[in-house]
């Protein structure tokens, strides 16, 4: 299971991910745009919003639904939506992966059969994908800048299955036996990360070339997950311990915790960009209280501090959560606004692009 290729791909790789991990600054602030609010009220209860992916163009990807006909997956850039409707007799479509050139995958739902197809999509064509033949439904994870797909399909033969796609070509991901497998990540080497679960027990796990590597929990975990994974196969792991949540840098099999915020106990990691700057949130202890959070090599800080002081969002906005981060710098992150609370009975669930003005 332990494949020599991935090891070597590792231990090759990590000597350029410490130094660019040394390299990352801090930026001296950001802009704040709204991308879109998601009210959160009885009377909007089927509104729900997805972001998934953010490429170095600073377009974003994921899922919109709001009443509207166009709703559905997209792709969105300074302000703008463009929708990716499904083929006719599909309906629900979402986008779970973008890359640097502005293609998306995803998938959508159909009622006869009652069953999940996967797309990739390039300006404006649609293109299935169909690679095992029986399979009963498919879920895309998602795309890297090989234009690899990483896909969850249903079989009614074989169970569950995982590959990755690439222009109608499969590579079979190599399962774990008595773990249930959950892909989430695919970096442009083509390595997967995700995690391995059974007994009660979740397992970082990573992929390469097919081949199944499972990875040690940090000292003190009794679960853990493997998150996101740069292209110099630094993994965000996040683990389950006496003190709660914790999040770490995984790199050669060794483990870097990474910092909680001063007057937080928990951390979570959400995405790291290829000069490992990470992003994610730092709560208290009891987890109500979440503060979005970067962290640049061995620095850590709030990212609501870091808003310029003169923007126009600075006053009113929270951001308790950073979920993704591209290798410009550019962040997306969700948050509340106050002005919100005398119109609701809770505030809207909101996300926002920061982009780093230095």
């Amino acid at each position: 299971m332990r494949s020599p290729n991935v090891l070597r791909l590792i231990a090759v790789s990590v000597l350029c991910a410490v130094s660019f991990a040394a390299a990352a600054q801090v930026p001296s602030s950001y802009r704040v745009t709204l991308i879109w609010k998601r009210i959160i009220d009885p009377s909007h209860e089927n509104h729900e919003f997805e972001v998934t992916d953010i490429n170095d163009k600073g377009q974003v990807s994921g899922w919109r639904v709001s009443g509207a006909a166009a709703d559905g997956a997209f792709l969105w850039r300074a302000g703008k939506f463009q929708f990716v409707p499904p083929p006719s007799g599909g309906f629900y479509s979402r986008a779970l992966g973008l890359n640097d050139w502005s293609e998306l995958a995803g998938d959508y739902a159909t009622d006869s059969p009652d069953r999940g197809h996967g797309f990739f999509w390039r300006g404006g064509r649609m293109r299935e994908i169909a690679a095992i033949p029986g399979e009963s439904s498919l879920q895309v994870v998602h795309l890297n800048n090989r234009r690899e797909v990483v896909v969850f399909s249903s079989h009614p033969q074989t169970g569950d299955e995982y590959y990755i796609w690439q222009g109608g070509r499969v590579t079979p991901l190599e399962r774990v036996p008595n773990r249930r497998l959950e892909p989430r990540r695919i970096n442009d080497r083509g390595v997967v990360v995700g995690d391995a679960s059974g007994g009660g027990t979740y397992l970082p796990l990573l992929w390469q070339d097919g081949s199944a590597m499972l990875l040690d929990l940090p000292n003190g975990a009794t679960s853990a997950s493997g998150d996101d994974i740069n292209d110099h196969n630094v993994v965000i792991v996040n683990a389950l311990g006496a003190q709660g949540f914790a999040a770490y840098l995984w790199h050669d099999g060794e483990y870097t915790a990474l910092p909680a915020l001063q007057g937080h106990e928990e951390t979570r990691a959400s995405a790291i960009n290829n000069s490992s700057v990470v992003v994610g949130s730092s709560s208290d202890a009891s987890g109500a209280s979440k503060t979005a959070t970067v962290w640049y090599g061995s620095q850590v800080a709030d990212l609501n501090t870091l808003v310029r002081a003169n923007d126009p969002l600075k006053p009113y906005v929270r951001l308790e959560s950073a979920l993704l981060v591209n290798d410009r710098g550019e962040i997306v992150a969700r948050g509340i606004d106050l002005r919100d609370f005398p119109q609701f009975d809770a505030p809207a669930d909101n996300h926002y692009l920061l982009t780093p003005l230095d």
